[in-house]
């Protein structure tokens, strides 16, 4: 999942309720994009 700017964290938090309500057994990966990413790790892109 990557969460990005904006509302995307909001979207994604909405995003993996609906999934796990599934109950599949997913694995999620997360990674930062945007303004966080590049506080982090100097790019916009993961």
């Amino acid at each position: 999942m990557i969460r990005g700017d904006g509302i995307g964290p909001e979207i994604v938090q909405a995003t993996l309720r609906v999934l796990d309500s599934l109950r599949c057994g997913l694995d999620y990966r997360f990674a930062e994009a945007g303004m966080a990413a590049l506080e982090a790790q100097g790019e916009l892109l993961p």
